[in-house]
């Protein structure tokens, strides 16, 4: 069952068709967001943005997965150590991080009111502080951690 179902992933990630048509969904859902952004012509209720935001995050997230598997396609059908693979590749671990630190910014926004802007300028420098620098050096550094353990 475990080869049937690790066959069949590989295929997918190797479907060029399956991954465009992956991909123009998450930029027809992206296109959603933009046009009720900057237009408020459509009132599209909040459940349905939610939907359609949990979908383009996940659509995301199994985008880059499939990227990842489909360049790592070999050592993937030699060796059982998928989250290895996958997190030894910058693609899966950058979209992770992006998806973490978007809910956490959702979160921060919750909790902060624009009553006080210095307050939220300055918890903002120092989120995107802290965001940029784990985007640089945080997918560097699981990456080669993971890679370290993939090659024992």
């Amino acid at each position: 069952m475990k080869a049937k179902m690790k066959n069949k992933i590989i295929t997918l990630a190797r479907n060029e068709k399956f991954y465009t048509r992956l991909l123009i969904s998450y930029l027809v859902i992206a296109m959603v967001f933009i046009i009720n952004e900057f237009t408020n012509k459509y009132d599209i209720p909040r459940v349905i943005l939610a939907i359609f935001a949990y979908l383009g995050i996940g659509i995301y997230l199994i985008a880059s997965i499939l990227n990842a598997i489909g360049k790592q396609k070999d050592e993937i059908l030699n060796n059982n150590k998928w989250s290895y693979i996958i997190l030894s590749e910058s693609g899966p671990v950058s979209s992770l991080l992006l998806v973490f630190f978007y809910f956490l910014s959702r979160f921060i926004a919750m909790w902060f009111n624009e009553e006080n802007l210095i307050v939220v300028i300055i918890v903002g420098v120092i989120y995107f502080t802290i965001f940029l620098f784990t985007l640089i050096k945080g997918v560097a550094a699981v990456n080669y951690y993971f890679s370290e353990k993939l090659n024992k």
